[in-house]
């Protein structure tokens, strides 16, 4: 199983993290805010900064112009004991903002939300520091991991193996 640590940091105002342009502010940053329906300080959007800095990419949205509260601005970078190379980090990166998108939904969000397209050994996401309103601990697993619970449960069912001993199919045990 790979895990992928974020250190989150914050909160910074908007104009605070518009400013955030040194050369280790990449990585994922988490907007709060005021909504209509979810209610007051709600997570309404996770994104990433992988070929920009956060600052120039939050300065791409128009954010202040969908709620009338003042946003707060959560950061989050990659820390990992081993030195990645970028192609490494910037994979990691983009595959923890799906996991964590597929595990929240944030309200403003509108894509990766419907698969994480990654295939093969089961990945973590372990947020730690400042995470707000994150779960501390995120998984593959429940959607696309070899462990996901759709898999094991529609190939393991009673229903599916009793299927297939009326069909006459030998070397399935029943549960």
């Amino acid at each position: 199983m790979l895990d992928i640590h974020i250190q989150w940091d914050g909160p910074y105002t908007l104009p605070e993290a518009r400013n955030l342009n040194g050369p280790t502010d990449y990585g994922l940053y988490q907007y709060y805010g005021d909504h209509m329906i979810y209610g007051p300080n709600t997570l309404l959007y996770l994104g990433v900064a992988a070929r920009q800095t956060i600052g120039t990419r939050l300065r791409q949205h128009n954010w202040e112009k969908w709620t009338a509260s003042t946003p707060e601005i959560y950061v989050g970078r990659v820390m990992s004991e081993n030195i990645l190379d970028i192609n490494a980090w910037r994979g990691q990166i983009l595959l923890a903002e799906k996991i964590i998108l597929q595990s929240h939904n944030p309200t403003f969000n509108s894509s990766n939300l419907n698969k994480i397209g990654h295939s093969g050994d089961d990945v973590r996401v372990l947020n730690w520091g400042k995470r707000r309103l994150l779960l501390p601990e995120v998984s593959i697993s429940r959607w696309e991991g070899r462990h996901a619970v759709g898999n094991s449960i529609e190939a393991n069912s009673p229903l599916r193996i009793q299927s297939l001993q009326n069909q006459g199919t030998e070397g399935v045990q029943s549960v």
